[in-house]
């Protein structure tokens, strides 16, 4: 929680925010932030703050950031295009955008979901992870 946005941060020397709908999964990342800069992993100067926030409509200014980094969230976004064009919105021209993304099987022909073994698992990871059902969307 916030581990990706901390390592960018004290291998690029910047500052970070990181975003999440989960009031846990934020304050874990201040408690494991704290910890980081009590251990000299982050400098003193370096901030990396998080707060609970719908990735769909980010608080922020047009062009707020150089990189927009979503890890593990887009696979929860219930409208993939809608959220790559707020990744878009906030992303400075000339920036980048890194998305990481669990992904599971294609269906096969017939299929309509998951098998009940691959649909047990993916709860497990849900549960594990404290996040939100997964939105099966087929972009065309």
């Amino acid at each position: 929680m916030g581990g990706s946005s901390r390592y960018i941060c004290r291998r690029y020397g910047c500052n970070g925010v990181g975003l999440s709908l989960s009031p846990f999964q934020i304050a874990k990342a201040k408690e494991f932030t704290l910890a980081a800069k009590s251990t000299g992993k982050l400098t003193e100067t370096q901030t990396v703050d998080y707060m609970v926030a719908d990735a769909m409509h980010m608080p922020f200014e047009e062009g707020a950031f150089d990189l927009t980094w979503s890890m593990e969230s887009g696979e929860h976004m219930p409208d993939k295009r809608a959220f790559m064009g707020e990744l878009v919105r906030v992303t400075a021209p000339g920036g980048r955008i890194i998305v990481v993304t669990w992904c599971h099987r294609e269906l096969e022909e017939g299929e309509t979901e998951l098998g009940p073994k691959e649909q047990k698992l993916l709860k497990k990871i849900n549960e594990a992870y404290y996040l939100p059902d997964w939105v099966c969307v087929i972009l065309t």
